[in-house]
């Protein structure tokens, strides 16, 4: 009844808006990092606090991870979120919330050795075998979920299939990323080129050419390309016209700006935040590592690494943007997260370069050449503990640059949420 005196008393320009309540969105995000996720997250939470949207996220993140970020959204979770599982038949009486979680992924990301080198060949094998080798029957059931759901828009932030899929299904499609998996397989397979690995056989070349032709296929045949900062170049074969356009620098925000006073560190010490994203490490830590008046904080290690008291090991559950804002400078590498997060956080990154990921270039040309706030040190000095001059030098860029108004993490959901209005209406 209440929508129905709406209807009836508000203006003909307004019923557009009216239609766009409740829009069902499924939200693709790939399980690659923790970059991916938390951007994901920060958009999510602005869709659902428009009420306009109920979002359908597709992904092998637990769903654990969502609620628990959700619920420092001041979201009750209980009430707006829900779970359903792979192949589930739950009917939409079941299923009337803002958000629900169902736990599967079209891709399988990229391949780590560790927490700098990329595996080219395995980023591209895992990828072979567990999606390209099943893709007929994962699109079969794709294109059902979607239709089943009633889904009438579809984001994804770097799985491609997700856009096929779509197309099929007669659904908008927009990628909010600043890559899609297509162009780092791509890299990849030049990469395993120039190790001739399969030069003998040239015959595996061929079957990873025909893939990431594939995926690039199914990449073109999306409706909008919303392009994060460190944007990587789009097939040549893309038409930009009017179906692209840059991206806010979308981040998590700060949530406690007294978080250093909490963790009791004096005011005279510099603090330095060591960490690679969302991976755990087996450092080899020593105090001589790190400068006279300083104090490190340390991301996914165990108190027994901390090879004094001027290191401090954190819990899993901390919330990073909080820590890159309490901090002097952070020392990891380059991804999305970090990126993002120590711009917005005011915090320069003394970052060590990854080895055979093509993204990495693109953030590079973000935080350093267009904000000068970051600086790299090489894995042989990080290795050897000559840390000092790098952090040093990077806390003399501390505080010197400003957000430029298209990248303010402030506005950034509201961007984003005008142009899916603006696809929705006008694609």
């Amino acid at each position: 009844m209440v929508f129905y005196v709406q209807y009836i008393l508000i203006p003909k320009i307004a019923i557009w808006l009216l239609i766009m309540i409740s829009l069902n969105v499924a939200y693709y995000i790939t399980g690659h990092g923790f970059g991916h996720v938390t951007r994901s997250l920060e958009l999510i939470r602005g869709l659902m606090m428009t009420g306009r949207f109920r979002v359908h996220v597709v992904t092998n993140i637990p769903r654990q991870f969502f609620y628990s970020e959700l619920n420092e959204f001041n979201i009750d979770i209980d009430k707006f979120t829900t779970s359903c599982a792979v192949g589930s038949k739950t009917s939409n009486d079941d299923c009337e919330l803002s958000f629900i979680h169902w736990h599967r992924n079209l891709d399988t990301g990229g391949i780590q050795k560790d927490v700098i080198h990329m595996d080219p060949f395995l980023t591209l094998d895992a990828y072979y075998r567990e999606i390209h080798l099943n893709r007929d029957r994962l699109l079969e059931f794709e294109i059902d979920w979607l239709k089943r759901e009633d889904i009438q828009l579809i984001l994804m932030d770097a799985t491609t299939l997700a856009c096929r899929a779509g197309y099929e299904a007669g659904i908008k499609t927009v990628f909010v990323s600043n890559f899609s998996w297509d162009f780092i397989y791509q890299e990849s397979l030049k990469d395993i080129k120039q190790l001739h690995m399969f030069d003998d056989t040239p015959d595996e070349y061929k079957k990873y050419e025909d893939m990431i032709d594939l995926c690039t296929r199914d990449m073109l045949l999306c409706t909008y390309y919303l392009r994060y900062p460190g944007e990587v170049p789009l097939p040549a074969e893309f038409d930009e016209t009017g179906r692209s356009c840059r991206g806010p620098l979308i981040t998590r925000q700060i949530r406690n700006k007294d978080l250093r006073k909490e963790l009791n560190i004096p005011d005279h010490l510099k603090v330095l935040l060591l960490g690679f994203g969302g991976h755990a490490t087996e450092w080899n830590l020593q105090d001589h590592f790190l400068p006279q008046g300083w104090f490190c904080l340390v991301l996914r290690a165990s108190p027994e690494m901390m090879p004094s008291e001027r290191f401090r090991s954190l819990p899993q559950n901390v919330y990073v943007p909080d820590l890159i804002h309490a901090s002097d400078v952070v020392l990891g590498k380059v991804g999305y997260g970090f990126v993002s997060e120590t711009i917005s956080g005011g915090t320069p990154l003394v970052y060590v370069p990854r080895v055979y990921w093509a993204e990495e270039d693109f953030l590079v040309s973000v935080i350093r050449d267009k904000y000068n706030a970051a600086l790299p040190i090489s894995l042989d000095e990080f290795n050897r503990g000559n840390w000092e001059p790098y952090i040093e030098e990077a806390f003399k860029l501390k505080g010197t640059w400003n957000i430029a108004s298209g990248d303010h993490p402030d506005t950034a959901t509201g961007k984003i949420i005008s142009v899916l209005d603006h696809v929705m209406k006008d694609l």
